[in-house]
């Protein structure tokens, strides 16, 4: 029976949309298309995560589930009147939040969930730095947060060094397009040039 459960949910929601529709053809109501969006990421939201309740072995369905359920929330959150920068918060935080468990699942195997996680976090982050301090900084501080989740991969085991070549890449790129190129727009091609050779000698080095 627990393993069907998300079955059983799934033909209850769909009954409560065809009860919907129902009375607003009689004219009883009227639902709007923002209604059933938010109606559709929750309601999607609850099937996945009861999915995953069913049979928490499987861990696929925290990723649907999480983000419907969280931009469900968040756009409700919008119409009763939340900032759009707060609903930004709620919806990337909680889309996060499902790769996390992802990632506690197992530690181990499950590490590759830190970057989408990390990449959520960072956005909606973002979306409060750029109403503070200015757009121009948004995307320097995505590049380098998402950089600095490549170098804590590089941490947690130090025998891989791929984590390091997308984590310097961002890092300069962040550098890049950030106001502070235009005042010091030759350590750019400098960085560049200190990047490729540590890339060069670790790469020799580990060979020999």
């Amino acid at each position: 029976m627990k393993g069907n459960l998300w079955r059983v949910l799934a033909g209850l929601l769909i009954i409560l949309v065809g009860i919907l529709l129902l009375v607003q053809q009689l004219g009883k109501i009227d639902l709007s298309g923002d209604f059933w969006g938010i109606a559709f990421m929750l309601g999607g939201g609850v099937i996945f995560l009861t999915l995953w309740l069913s049979e928490r072995a499987q861990w696929w369905p925290l990723i649907p589930g999480g983000i419907l359920a969280s931009w469900g929330v968040a756009a409700l959150l919008g119409k009763l009147g939340l900032s759009a920068t707060l609903v930004s918060l709620v919806g990337m935080f909680g889309s996060a939040a499902g790769f996390l468990a992802i990632y506690w699942m197992d530690r181990k195997e499950n590490w590759w969930a830190l970057i989408p996680a990390g990449v959520f976090v960072l956005v909606g982050i973002a979306s409060v730095i750029g109403t503070a301090v200015g757009e121009d900084w948004t995307g320097s501080f995505v590049l380098w947060g998402i950089a600095a989740v490549f170098a804590v991969l590089y941490l947690r085991d130090r025998s891989q060094f791929w984590p390091l070549i997308p984590a310097g890449v961002l890092a300069v790129v962040g550098f890049g397009v950030s106001p502070l190129a235009t005042s010091a727009w030759f350590l750019f091609p400098t960085l560049l040039i200190v990047a490729g050779v540590l890339l060069v000698v670790r790469t020799l080095f580990r060979r020999t």
